[in-house]
């Protein structure tokens, strides 16, 4: 079943759960946000769809984001809000209805429901915690009984935006927990080896 959303091309590409911060400033953005402002008597802004854009080429694969804070309002009418990932789409047709772009989606869902394979989810959260041993940082955020661990994993380690793209598209939890998995035990290794070198560096500035 298809759904109209407003839509919002910007350079990134947005996970479920992910928060996104934006700064609002042109005019159709300014609108878009008014028309997504809760109703009379409600409190919640209806969805609007970001899709990644790049040279002025619109990708099909977007996500659903809601306005969870409006951080600062500028006397221009600018605007700094806070949003959160929703739901992942697949955009069917845009329209110029307005001042800013439509379109009708499709929702994505996951085909693999309850077979989520236990392991690899083990696996991928300890490869996780080993990443941010890593780094030298914690995360007590991280929502551990989330059925899509995937997403919550891969928006906190900077994945490059195409891998962003496959694991939207994904419809199955194990295959993204298995993406997952190749990118934190090739990203390791390369943190520790990173941190070896700064090391050597402010040492001696020579390595034997």
């Amino acid at each position: 079943m298809s759904q109209h959303l407003p839509i919002f091309p910007l350079n990134l590409v947005v996970l479920p759960g992910e928060p996104v911060p934006l700064h609002i400033f042109e005019s159709r953005y300014k609108q878009l946000l008014a028309d997504c402002a809760p109703l009379a008597g409600q409190q919640i802004y209806q969805p609007f769809g970001i899709n990644y854009s790049q040279h002025k080429k619109l990708n099909e694969i977007g996500c659903s984001v809601l306005v969870n804070e409006i951080r600062h309002k500028y006397p221009n009418g600018e605007l700094d809000i806070m949003t959160y990932g929703q739901k992942r789409y697949r955009l069917l047709s845009t329209h110029q209805q307005a001042i800013y772009l439509t379109g009708e989606v499709e929702w994505i869902e996951d085909q693999d429901g309850a077979a989520i394979e236990h392991d690899l989810r083990a696996n991928a959260l300890d490869l996780y915690y080993r990443f941010l041993k890593a780094i030298e940082v914690e995360d007590p955020t991280l929502n551990t009984s989330s059925e899509q661990i995937s997403f919550e994993i891969a928006y906190r380690v900077n994945l490059e935006k195409e891998l962003k793209l496959k694991l939207l598209q994904s419809q199955s939890e194990n295959e993204r927990l298995q993406q997952m998995i190749a990118y934190l035990e090739k990203a390791i290794p390369e943190v520790a080896e990173a941190k070896l070198f700064r090391a050597r560096v402010r040492a001696n500035g020579y390595f034997a």
